[in-house]
Protein backbone atom coordinates (compact mmCIF):
# COMPACT_ATOMS: atom_id res chain seq x y z
CA UNK A 1 0.00 0.00 0.00
CA UNK A 2 3.02 2.32 0.71
CA UNK A 3 4.06 1.66 -2.65
CA UNK A 4 0.92 2.60 -4.34
CA UNK A 5 0.85 6.01 -1.80
CA UNK A 6 4.17 6.61 -2.99
CA UNK A 7 3.69 6.43 -6.46
CA UNK A 8 0.57 8.80 -6.46
CA UNK A 9 2.55 11.50 -4.60
CA UNK A 10 5.46 11.08 -7.66
CA UNK A 11 2.85 11.54 -10.21
CA UNK A 12 1.00 13.78 -8.77
CA UNK A 13 4.13 15.83 -8.18
CA UNK A 14 5.37 15.78 -11.54
CA UNK A 15 1.70 16.91 -13.01
CA UNK A 16 1.99 19.92 -10.80
CA UNK A 17 5.55 20.66 -11.51
CA UNK A 18 4.29 20.26 -15.35
CA UNK A 19 1.90 23.29 -14.79
CA UNK A 20 4.03 25.48 -12.74
CA UNK A 21 6.24 25.30 -16.11
CA UNK A 22 3.41 26.07 -18.38
CA UNK A 23 2.36 28.82 -15.91
CA UNK A 24 6.71 30.15 -15.98
CA UNK A 25 6.13 30.18 -19.70
CA UNK A 26 2.86 31.59 -20.22
CA UNK A 27 4.21 34.71 -18.20
CA UNK A 28 6.86 35.60 -20.79
CA UNK A 29 5.12 38.70 -22.62
CA UNK A 30 6.37 38.73 -25.96
CA UNK A 31 6.42 43.30 -25.75
CA UNK A 32 8.91 42.37 -22.60
CA UNK A 33 12.27 44.78 -22.92
CA UNK A 34 14.30 41.52 -23.33
CA UNK A 35 12.51 39.64 -25.72
CA UNK A 36 13.59 39.14 -29.37
CA UNK A 37 11.86 41.29 -32.43
CA UNK A 38 10.98 39.45 -35.11
CA UNK A 39 11.69 40.68 -38.31
CA UNK A 40 10.02 39.41 -41.62
CA UNK A 41 12.52 38.38 -44.41
CA UNK A 42 12.58 39.69 -48.27
CA UNK A 43 9.46 38.45 -50.20
CA UNK A 44 5.84 39.08 -51.23
CA UNK A 45 3.59 38.37 -48.05
CA UNK A 46 -0.40 38.55 -47.44
CA UNK A 47 -2.06 38.89 -44.35
CA UNK A 48 -5.53 39.33 -42.95
CA UNK A 49 -6.49 42.70 -41.52
CA UNK A 50 -9.95 42.59 -38.99
CA UNK A 51 -12.54 43.51 -38.94
CA UNK A 52 -13.22 43.70 -42.72
CA UNK A 53 -11.72 46.97 -44.25
CA UNK A 54 -14.02 49.43 -46.58
CA UNK A 55 -11.99 51.24 -49.98
CA UNK A 56 -11.52 54.29 -47.58
CA UNK A 57 -9.50 51.95 -44.73
CA UNK A 58 -7.89 50.07 -47.85
CA UNK A 59 -6.62 53.28 -49.15
CA UNK A 60 -4.87 54.77 -45.72
CA UNK A 61 -3.38 51.10 -45.13
CA UNK A 62 -1.46 50.73 -48.40
CA UNK A 63 -0.66 54.96 -47.71
CA UNK A 64 0.54 53.20 -43.96
CA UNK A 65 2.51 50.21 -45.52
CA UNK A 66 4.33 52.80 -48.21
CA UNK A 67 5.47 54.83 -45.26
CA UNK A 68 7.99 51.77 -44.28
CA UNK A 69 11.13 51.23 -44.99
CA UNK A 70 11.95 48.07 -46.66
CA UNK A 71 8.14 47.74 -48.12
CA UNK A 72 6.70 48.17 -51.80
CA UNK A 73 4.25 47.07 -53.95
CA UNK A 74 1.03 47.56 -51.58
CA UNK A 75 -2.03 46.04 -52.50
CA UNK A 76 -4.63 45.87 -49.75
CA UNK A 77 -8.34 44.61 -50.76
CA UNK A 78 -11.58 45.40 -49.59
CA UNK A 79 -13.04 42.13 -50.88
CA UNK A 80 -11.44 39.41 -48.76
CA UNK A 81 -9.85 42.32 -46.06
CA UNK A 82 -6.08 41.46 -46.81
CA UNK A 83 -3.13 43.56 -47.65
CA UNK A 84 -0.68 41.98 -49.72
CA UNK A 85 3.24 43.66 -49.63
CA UNK A 86 6.56 42.71 -50.38
CA UNK A 87 9.34 43.62 -48.59
CA UNK A 88 12.36 44.38 -50.58
CA UNK A 89 15.87 42.27 -51.31
CA UNK A 90 18.48 42.71 -48.58
CA UNK A 91 15.71 44.54 -46.02
CA UNK A 92 14.49 43.32 -42.88
CA UNK A 93 11.13 44.46 -41.56
CA UNK A 94 10.32 44.46 -37.95
CA UNK A 95 6.64 42.66 -37.34
CA UNK A 96 5.83 45.55 -35.13
CA UNK A 97 6.26 48.26 -37.70
CA UNK A 98 3.34 46.49 -39.79
CA UNK A 99 1.31 45.70 -36.47
CA UNK A 100 1.75 49.64 -35.83
CA UNK A 101 0.96 50.42 -39.15
CA UNK A 102 -3.06 48.78 -39.16
CA UNK A 103 -3.42 50.09 -35.70
CA UNK A 104 -2.22 53.69 -36.45
CA UNK A 105 -4.80 53.68 -39.40
CA UNK A 106 -7.68 52.27 -37.21
CA UNK A 107 -6.97 51.60 -33.35
CA UNK A 108 -9.70 48.78 -33.38
CA UNK A 109 -7.98 47.06 -36.56
CA UNK A 110 -5.62 44.40 -36.39
CA UNK A 111 -3.41 42.32 -38.72
CA UNK A 112 -2.52 37.96 -38.83
CA UNK A 113 0.67 36.79 -39.29
CA UNK A 114 2.16 37.88 -43.14
CA UNK A 115 2.15 34.78 -45.05
CA UNK A 116 4.72 34.13 -48.03
CA UNK A 117 2.30 34.54 -50.88
CA UNK A 118 1.39 31.13 -52.02
CA UNK A 119 2.91 29.53 -48.98
CA UNK A 120 0.88 28.07 -45.81
CA UNK A 121 3.89 29.27 -43.79
CA UNK A 122 4.68 32.37 -41.53
CA UNK A 123 8.26 33.21 -42.64
CA UNK A 124 9.40 36.30 -40.11
CA UNK A 125 13.00 36.07 -39.10
CA UNK A 126 14.07 33.97 -42.74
Amino acid sequence: MNIKVAVSVGALSLWGLSFAAADTAMATHPTSPDAPVEMVSPGRYTASIMPGINGEMADKLEHSFNGISGVENVKAQQSDSSIHFTIKNGSKVPLTSLQNAVTKTDSDAVMSAPLLEHSLAPSPGL
